[in-house]
């Protein structure tokens, strides 16, 4: 009589049991990977507007330095930098005139045989990079785009600066 009273409660888990069991964990997989899922594009997006932002900075670096070199070499502080104007510039120093779009071709920055971005040949990558140089008379107003293609999306990176004869 005790052995039959202990087989009895020993039952197991209804279908119903671990059908809400199953429905649960799956509710928490999905809520996961989707999350997980968002991170990883949030990270992408913050790498690439890192990478942006540098690319940016060094568009205006390149072009105080070409005005110092301009100091140095032909004591006038513009006489190489274009005026008024979309252009490119890379790490060889060369100013260069492109269309009115930062969606031009010429605008795409490639990766070297050094892995150093530029306009000339090599790895193509998702970043343009243009330069707008405005003269002002006493000064001149650098803007820095650049422009990169995510998911179909384009995003813009844009810095100014005004140079000034430091002379």
């Amino acid at each position: 009589m005790i052995l039959k009273n202990i087989q009895n409660s020993k039952s197991g888990f209804s279908i119903i049991e671990v059908m809400t069991v199953i429905v649960i964990l799956t509710v928490g997989m999905i809520a996961v990977l989707t999350m997980s899922e968002q991170t990883i594009k949030i990270a992408n997006f913050n790498k690439n507007k890192l990478i942006a932002s540098q690319l940016a900075q060094e568009g205006l670096e390149l072009v105080r330095n070409k005005r110092d070199i301009n100091w140095l070499t032909v004591s006038y502080w513009k006489a190489d930098i274009i005026q008024d104007g979309h252009y490119t510039i890379d790490y060889t120093g060369a100013i260069d005139a492109v269309a009115a779009s930062i969606d031009d071709s010429s605008a795409n920055l490639k990766i070297d045989a050094n892995n150093l971005y530029w306009h000339g040949s090599g790895t193509a990558t998702i970043f343009n990079r243009l330069i707008n140089v405005d003269d002002k008379g006493n000064n001149i107003e650098v803007n820095c785009t650049v422009r990169w293609r995510e998911k179909g999306e384009a995003h813009d990176y844009v810095i100014t600066t005004a140079l000034y004869d430091w002379r």
